[in-house]
């Protein structure tokens, strides 16, 4: 006999992944959904899958009929997930009821095993990795229904002999000693891994995917110290200087100098850790005799302290969405950058809809 899976939710986002993987493993599946019709749109087609429509209440009780003597309920259906109604407890409680009409449903047909699907939002102050000696910590309604459902859940498995899997997501990673640049890892692979989702959607021929160039930075407050320079065709130009070889941007400055045009002014802006002095000096040596070009710094030390975000040390980049908004257009460069033609074409290109172009003759060293 084949193996039989109830799977509860089954139309939602992570319940067609699960049907899906079922039936690839040879299990015969039974999706219990709301709406049979619009799960059948979404769902895989499997002679060994079949949709069953369930009735909630007003109260959460549950209307439905599923196979005697399953191997496992899955039980991923859930009332209203939308966010703005996580801190609702009215609402959210709906779920409490719901679920225990579920079990009961598990019970009076004889499945063998239930599986729950937990969430982080049940530890969202706990201050530890997550992992099953972790303590629930809910930050809101949602969370702490999550927290009140695995215990009710797991007793009432337990009570009637029912094995019971709570699956919560485990971290063995503690990132309690991670600089703020290797704690966005993870943030990284999620941002991979979704462009890679997109990808295969846009090759599967049943999607179109259309792309929008776009550039947007959240929660950004605006420095008084940065102010751009009021004079007529000012080209403002940023230099990233993310290391601490001033050799490099000395070089980069050469090699800008040696094709700027005197028909307009080039407003030079530094973004680095504090320079010395005596590098100072040099770099004003080298400016002496463009005087249609100004150099000023933008201390990354002193930023972080007017910038209410924990940024680390050595870190450039978090600062430049606060540079940007002080300036309609800006040309940004790594202090590496080695130029073999004048910068004022890309200064001057149309950027229409696009909030970033790219020039190719441009190198870094």
């Amino acid at each position: 006999m084949p193996f039989v899976s109830v799977v509860t939710g089954a139309s939602g986002f992570i319940g067609r992944h699960l049907v899906a993987a079922l039936l690839e493993n040879g299990s015969e599946v039974y999706a219990v959904v709301r709406n049979a019709a619009r799960a059948k749109t979404l769902l895989p087609k499997s002679e060994r899958l079949y949709v069953l429509e369930s009735t909630v209440g007003s109260d959460g009780a549950v209307s439905c009929g599923i196979p005697h003597g399953s191997d496992v309920m899955y039980h991923l259906a859930w009332s209203d997930s939308k966010p703005e109604s996580r801190v609702d407890f009215g609402r959210r409680a709906k779920n409490i009821q719901m679920t225990l009409s579920y079990l009961r449903l598990a019970k009076e047909s004889g499945v063998k095993k239930i599986v729950m699907a937990g969430s982080t939002k049940e530890y969202l102050y706990c201050g530890t990795p997550i992992n099953k000696e972790a303590r629930p910590t809910p930050g809101d309604a949602y969370g702490a229904v999550k927290v009140a459902l695995r215990y009710l859940a797991g007793q009432f498995a337990r009570q009637n002999g029912i094995a019971f899997n709570y699956a919560v997501l485990e971290t063995q990673i503690n990132l309690t000693n991670y600089s703020q640049a290797q704690s966005r890892i993870f943030g990284f692979m999620g941002e991979i891994i979704f462009s890679a989702y997109i990808y295969r959607l846009e090759k599967s021929g049943k999607y179109r995917v259309r792309h929008v160039p776009l550039l947007f930075f959240n929660y950004t407050e605006k420095i008084t110290d940065i102010m751009p320079v009021k004079k007529p065709n000012v080209v403002p130009v940023l230099f990233l200087h993310q290391h601490k070889k001033d050799f490099l941007f000395a070089t980069a400055l050469q090699s800008f100098l040696s094709h700027a045009e005197s028909s307009c002014f080039y407003e030079l802006l530094l973004l680095s850790e504090p320079v010395s002095s005596e590098i100072k000096i040099i770099f004003a040596k080298m400016l002496s005799g463009f005087p249609n070009v100004s150099l000023r710094y933008l201390n990354a030390e002193m930023l972080r302290n007017q910038i209410n975000e924990r940024y680390g040390t050595s870190e450039i980049l978090p600062f430049l969405p606060h540079v940007l908004m002080h300036f309609s257009k800006m040309l940004v460069f790594g202090s590496n950058t080695l130029f073999e033609k004048s910068v004022l074409p890309l200064f001057q290109a149309e950027l229409s809809e696009n909030k970033i172009i790219a020039a190719p003759y441009f190198r870094s060293t």
